[in-house]
């Protein structure tokens, strides 16, 4: 078994701010918070791209109340001084088994609510274009994954479904909104773990393999939500053999 033991000791780390802009131009925005003013006039800094540093050293960005947006500092991991060869309360020790994966993070990404696509569409195109770029371009965040809600959600000016005014087996009626077609926009449908795991099981996944996207070219995502969730979530789901496939 491969182990990769790390030692970090905060009395041999030395932090360096590097001379970055903050930002500056900010609102406060309640419980504590603030939102960077970015204007077209007055447009945020640019995000540079993180290069590979040195053996012992880390580049942190860090954003916080006091204004700061993605401050950049270096993290310099220095020898144990010489001494006694005590090591204090400060010590840390991290061991990571580089055999055992758990699962697989393919990106990060957010969700396209109907109040994304409405703030991003008041912002006109040439600042609402630069917004998209602060998040999935080489000169932003990085996004690469995002998430369409189907119909309305907790992020809607109103309830709606994409097949409103009552029972409608034959699907009818069922047609995208205003919603859909100008903004983008979920109303929680109030799925429990069951309900998800009939829904997966019995409708969405046997019209997915119909459709030729089955288990082997598709990886459906379940519980968009709280992490306080996941266990119950997990339990309900996997145990039926139809939807954890």
């Amino acid at each position: 078994m491969k182990l990769l033991s790390l030692l970090l000791l905060t009395w041999a780390l030395a932090i360096c701010q590097a001379d970055e802009p903050d930002c500056k131009n900010h609102k406060q925005a309640g419980h504590d918070s603030f939102a960077c003013v970015c204007t077209t006039g007055a447009p945020c800094p640019a995000i540079e791209t993180p290069a590979k540093t040195a053996t012992g050293v880390v580049t942190l960005y860090q954003s916080g109340r006091d204004g700061a947006r993605l401050r950049k500092s270096t993290l310099h991991f220095g020898k144990q001084p010489e001494g006694d060869g005590k090591v204090g309360a400060e010590q840390l020790h991290v061991k990571v088994n580089q055999d055992v994966k758990h699962q697989e993070v393919f990106g990060f990404g957010g969700a396209f609510t109907d109040s994304t696509g409405i703030n991003i569409r008041k912002a006109g195109d040439k600042l609402g274009d630069q917004i998209l770029r602060d998040y999935f371009s080489k000169d932003g965040i990085e996004y690469s994954v995002g998430r369409i809600p189907i119909g309305g959600s907790d992020f809607s000016t109103r309830p709606y479904e994409l097949d409103d005014g009552g029972e409608d087996k034959t699907l009818a009626k069922f047609n995208l909104t205003s919603e859909d077609l100008d903004d983008k926009s979920w109303n929680s449908m109030r799925y429990s773990a069951e309900t998800t795991r009939d829904f997966v099981a019995k409708t969405l996944g046997p019209e997915l393999e119909a459709s030729g996207w089955g288990p082997d070219k598709l990886k459906l995502m379940v519980l968009d939500h709280n992490l306080d969730l996941v266990k119950e979530w997990v339990r309900v789901i996997f145990a039926d053999k139809t939807a954890a496939k």
